[in-house]
């Protein structure tokens, strides 16, 4: 099998080893087309699926193709020229596994690889249940599914990474609900007087007094800066 690129795509011709930079030039007279390396976009999917226990997870596939066959990937494939890429993961989710990926589809960060492939991974807000994944049906590209509830290493460097990020966030978003709850829930406000929080200024100033309902709105604020 010739290697990726190594001839010209407008009229057949091969390229010599030392042109095979970029970009090429064809080296026949007759054509001398030049090509440019271009990235094929690829949609990658990060599905949750929600646990009997409650705990939310990711929907992960066992490759029945190369590369990397027997081992577990997100969902995902090439993103055809009349579609998006938050139209392209959800059919690549339902080729592979038979499971519909509904709900709204946003973009959640792109990565390049070695391959020339731009990699997008598209997020759903929509969850699957353990009923659902009961239910997959094999593909040629997919001969099993599971879900991971933590972290661990797949198939490819940056399908790893983008499930250990989606963690990472999914903690961030607990700390910030517990948060939010305490503030909503007044327990950061014990020392108060007729319902306006005593606030410490710096040293030297006079104490100032602000409504529990402002000190709240503004803790509010400062954790969605934060996150």
């Amino acid at each position: 099998m010739p290697e990726p690129y190594s001839h010209c795509h407008a009229c057949g011709e091969s390229y010599y080893s030392y042109e095979l930079t970029w970009p090429r030039v064809c080296r026949s007279h007759a054509c001398n087309q030049v090509t440019y390396r271009r990235l094929d976009p690829v949609s990658v999917v990060l599905q949750p699926v929600r646990g009997d226990d409650g705990r939310l997870g990711i929907l992960l596939g066992e490759r029945a193709i190369a590369p990397r066959i027997g081992e577990w990937a997100l969902p995902g494939g090439f993103v055809e020229t009349t579609e998006t890429a938050e139209e392209a993961g959800p059919r690549e989710v339902v080729e592979e596994t038979g499971l519909v990926a509904s709900g709204t589809i946003f973009t959640r960060h792109t990565r390049n690889t070695q391959h020339g492939q731009l990699l997008i991974f598209v997020e759903t807000t929509a969850e699957l249940t353990m009923a659902d994944v009961a239910g997959w049906t094999p593909s040629f590209e997919c001969s099993g599914v599971k879900v991971a509830f933590e972290p661990e290493e797949l198939a490819f460097p940056h399908h790893t990474n983008a499930l250990a990020e989606w963690f990472e966030r999914q903690e961030k978003k607990a700390e910030l609900v517990h948060e939010l709850t305490l503030i909503i829930g007044g327990e950061w406000f014990s020392d108060t007087v007729n319902g306006r929080h005593i606030l410490d200024n710096y040293p030297g100033q006079h104490k100032t007094y602000r409504s529990n309902a402002r000190i709240k709105a503004e803790k509010i604020a400062d954790l969605f800066r934060r996150n």
